[in-house]
């Protein structure tokens, strides 16, 4: 008897040039029994894209939410279940995102994501971070069922989110090396289709051939995004993509709230965990000078004192997640990592 892995992978990925006809297509060529459509958005994408989307698509309503916390999960969630629509579509960035993303896994309502800007690899991935309250968690989710990423609204996102895009892909490089750390000293298994996936996705925006967030650059980092995504529907679970960077940048939003795009700060961690497990950060620095992306805590406001509490809490953030943290954890070590590689 021949036995498969069933994975939900999402039924629609387009990147393109044409939002409302991209979207009109996924939603009625792929989920022809739609009849009605609940869309969330924030007031910026009503006002930019809900309106049109409004206008193009049969919605049976609309409401727009700041998104992120748990009281919007459950406002979403109220919705869902007084309207009961057939399908809802969440415009917007990541905090969006992910309030639609788990409202509709806690209403197994089917769901399609229109980010407006590329700033983590949480368009596919079935992971949403939420705010508790005040305690920031990663909850699992159902991957969505399709995400249609239009690169002209990309274009018009801050450069900021398309920089913490390209962090989160990077960051990529050192989870993947933790996993290996978790395998070798805690026996976990690796799944080899979602590490692939997760490092293709990494390499994919460091090795692109064009200029820094050109059409065909957010193209590059959306793939990448998607593959990343993938990667951890494939594992079951954020390993390819999470490691001792994450922990540091949980850390850093305990220690100073959220401040910093959380793309940026796992970026910025990654130079710092590659060089404490003694990996060539070349190519990573290399890459961030490109495009312009900070290199070193300093340069996103988050002094040596403060980063080296946070790396010191990291392991705290998520108990039971192995990584070179737990075992290059010496003071003498942690600062001779922090001297040497940023240059301090």
């Amino acid at each position: 008897m021949e036995i498969q892995r069933l994975i939900p992978f999402p039924i629609v990925f387009e990147i393109t040039d044409d939002l409302i006809g991209s979207v009109q297509k996924a939603l009625f060529e792929s989920f022809p029994d739609t009849q009605r459509i609940l869309i969330v958005s924030d007031a910026e994408g009503a006002k930019s894209y809900g309106e049109y989307l409004v206008k193009a698509l049969n919605t049976c309503c609309y409401m727009f939410i700041k998104g992120g916390t748990i009281v919007d999960v459950r406002n979403v969630e109220a919705k869902i279940k007084k309207e009961a629509p057939d399908l809802v579509l969440g415009i917007g960035g990541g905090r969006i995102l992910d309030t639609v993303k788990l409202a509709s896994s806690r209403t197994y309502i089917p769901f399609v994501l229109v980010p407006t800007s590329l700033s983590h690899d949480g368009i596919i991935s079935p992971v949403a971070v939420i705010d508790f309250d005040g305690e920031v968690r990663s909850v699992g989710a159902i991957a969505p069922n399709g995400v249609v990423v239009d690169i002209g609204i990309i274009e018009k996102a801050p450069k900021i989110l398309k920089l913490a895009g390209c962090g989160d892909l990077i960051s990529n490089l050192s989870a993947l090396e933790d996993w290996k750390l978790a395998a070798k000293y805690k026996g976990e298994k690796i799944d080899y289709f979602a590490y692939m996936l997760s490092k293709t996705g990494a390499r994919n925006i460091i090795f692109s051939e064009y200029e820094p967030f050109s059409r065909n650059f957010l193209k590059d980092l959306a793939e990448g995004l998607a593959a990343s995504g993938l990667s951890m529907i494939i594992a079951g679970n954020s390993r390819p993509a999470s490691g001792a960077e994450h922990l540091i940048s949980h850390a850093l939003d305990i220690i100073l709230g959220r401040k910093n795009p959380h793309g940026i700060q796992v970026g910025v961690a990654t130079i710092f965990t590659q060089a404490l497990r003694g990996k060539d950060t070349g190519k990573i620095i290399e890459f961030y000078k490109k495009i312009g992306f900070p290199l070193s805590p300093m340069e996103i406001g988050v002094d040596r004192e403060t980063f080296m509490e946070a790396v010191k809490l990291a392991p705290a953030t998520r108990k039971g997640r192995f990584t070179i943290l737990d075992i290059k954890n010496s003071k003498e070590v942690l600062n001779e990592a922090f001297d040497v590689y940023y240059r301090i």
